[in-house]
């Protein structure tokens, strides 16, 4: 049984939602504000989260934040009345993976949160693993066929985001607000060189940008091209 947490202060939604959902195989808690909420995720493990942008006491994108930034990769459908590209762009850099704008279909829901949870877990493990690369995030060390690589703190923190989110793109200002330290010189070329840097450590020797682990785009930024092992 799939255990759903959904995050709202409209009662007569969260109603819909369990009634519709408890039948299908699914046991849905709620709460209706962001601190509720995250009491509950410090105690509970859920299979999904479908969380309203609009709270009485935090914004939806906060709790998103919170939750990515404390390593917690429950998938999250944001509920929002906005229908602004700009509203969604924005929740998808904070962490969210798919948004839905209300009223919206409950069976629409459920597609949604069904493609969700066939998602791979790629990273239950504290070790994550691409080719003969191994990162393990526990004690914070890379390896690469057996060999321990020396990377900076910055550097593991970005090539950890990078293997939790195999294939997903990541912008520049994004990567500065999820890794660098807000006392840190945080700047674009500041990510541009990291990312040059990890890239040498990590690729091996005579490795074109265009074979790289770490791809760039212009428009959208970098992402982990391979997906774990």
């Amino acid at each position: 049984m799939a255990k759903v947490l959904i995050v709202d202060d409209d009662p007569e939604l969260i109603l819909a939602v369990q009634c519709f959902l408890s039948p299908k195989g699914f046991l849905v808690e709620s709460a209706a504000d962001g601190m509720s909420a995250l009491d509950f995720l410090s105690v509970s493990k859920y299979d999904a989260i479908i969380l309203d942008l609009g709270l009485p006491d935090m914004d939806g994108l906060t709790i998103c934040h919170k939750l990515r930034d404390a390593g917690d990769s429950t998938p999250i459908i944001m509920l929002t009345g906005k229908a602004a590209i700009s509203d969604k762009e924005l929740g998808f850099n904070t962490g969210a993976d798919d948004y839905l704008t209300k009223p919206f279909s409950l069976k629409e829901l459920l597609a949604r949160l069904q493609a969700l949870m066939r998602r791979p877990a790629v990273f239950l493990s504290n070790v994550l693993r691409c080719g003969d690369l191994e990162l393990n995030t526990e004690n914070r060390t890379l390896t690469k066929g057996g060999q321990e690589i020396s990377l900076s703190p910055i550097e593991l923190s970005l090539l950890e985001l990078f293997m939790k989110h195999p294939q997903q793109f990541f912008s520049t200002d994004t990567l500065l607000a999820r890794v660098w330290p807000s006392d840190k010189d945080s700047t674009d070329e500041a990510v541009r060189a990291s990312i040059k840097r990890l890239r040498r450590k990590i690729d091996g020797a005579n490795i074109e940008e265009s074979e790289s682990l770490i791809e760039s785009n212009r428009r959208v930024g970098y992402r982990f091209r391979r997906r774990l092992d």
